[in-house]
């Protein structure tokens, strides 16, 4: 058996020590070539020959051992196998230890303790920054590939925050449908990265509806009220005067100067106004129609988009600004009777 291994070793490293040890086991394998030795004379040859089997055999190891460690392709080979289970090792560790359970990409890891406006316009910036380095990493000429995959991380990173912003600026009155169904088919859209710039844009204009923190805190609910139908008296004025202006001279670019003076004088007020009467009154000021009006497809927040009925807009929207004022002052009076 010993001269079998012997022969093995002998062959496979190609140390002429390890094929000297096939010499005495030949020398002995026939039983008369001990013949007239006394059992313990026996017993000592085959010890001795067995030894120098070991001792051979071992010398071989040593040197295929050797070997073997310098080989350039084996060296590859364990280099990778040892970053490959460094690699398993970290990853089970990761994924057993509580405070690193693996999340949805598109899910905030911690809430955010931003308010609805600071929260958005970061978004907005994010998503731009996000379009920035995606640029510069963008093949000549672009590739349909690089448009998926740029669809697929936007989604992986933004889609969460985005939904969760609407959500938020939904229940305080800020709403845009387009917008919406956007985030809602997120995961199913492609096109050019000018489209993701567009969604940013959409969430900067819904954020800057809101006031910033501050606005009206130490105003009372009564005081607020009349604020807000001051303001509405105010826009009443204007809005009749544009209006006979334009019975009297038919100057259509009346149109145009008032849907200018609208935003320089008036469209902030009424956006802050409007945003801190939701807060206080809750569900009960939230109206589908009002929220259509004001920042829906047509609303008097899309001035730029449309000035020639940007009067129209106004008209339509006031008398809906008016009843969330009258609903604060009916809750402001009914506090204080109590």
């Amino acid at each position: 058996m010993l001269g079998v291994l012997a022969l093995f070793f002998g062959i496979f490293d190609g140390r002429w020590v390890t094929v000297l040890s096939l010499l005495p086991i030949l020398a002995i394998h026939r039983t008369d070539s001990l013949h007239g030795l006394g059992d313990w004379k026996k017993s000592a040859v085959y010890l001795a020959v067995f030894g120098f089997c070991f001792c051979a055999l071992w010398k071989g190891g040593i040197y295929w051992n050797k070997q073997r460690d310098n080989d350039p392709a084996l060296s590859e080979i364990r280099i990778m196998r040892d970053k490959i289970l460094t690699a398993i090792a970290a990853k089970s560790d990761t994924a057993n230890s509580p405070s690193q359970q693996r999340l949805s990409p598109s899910v905030p890891l911690v809430a955010s303790s931003l308010s609805p406006r600071d929260e958005g316009l970061k978004i907005a910036n994010d998503i731009t920054n996000f379009v920035k380095n995606r640029q510069k990493t963008m093949p000549s000429p672009e590739t349909t590939e690089y448009m998926l995959e740029t669809w697929r991380l936007f989604g992986q990173k933004f889609e969460g925050r985005l939904a969760d912003e609407l959500d938020k600026l939904g229940q305080r009155g800020s709403q845009n449908e387009e917008l919406k169904a956007e985030v809602q088919y997120l995961s199913h859209s492609t096109g050019r990265e000018e489209a993701i710039l567009g969604i940013a844009d959409k969430v900067r204009v819904l954020a800057l509806l809101w006031p910033p923190e501050g606005f009206y805190t130490k105003t009372s609910d009564l005081d607020l009220a009349n604020f807000a139908l001051a303001e509405a008296s105010k826009i009443d004025g204007m809005t009749s005067e544009s209006m006979l202006k334009l019975r009297t001279t038919g100057n259509t670019a009346e149109r145009d100067f008032f849907a200018w003076h609208f935003k320089e004088c008036c469209l902030d007020q009424v956006e802050y106004l409007r945003a801190a009467m939701l807060e206080r009154l809750g569900p009960v000021g939230i109206d589908n129609e009002e929220m259509s009006a004001f920042n829906g497809r047509g609303g008097i927040t899309e001035v730029e988009q449309h000035l020639e009925s940007e009067l129209s807009s106004v008209l339509w929207y006031m008398p809906r600004f008016r009843a969330m004022a009258a609903k604060l002052k009916e809750k402001a009076g009914s506090t204080q009777s109590h």
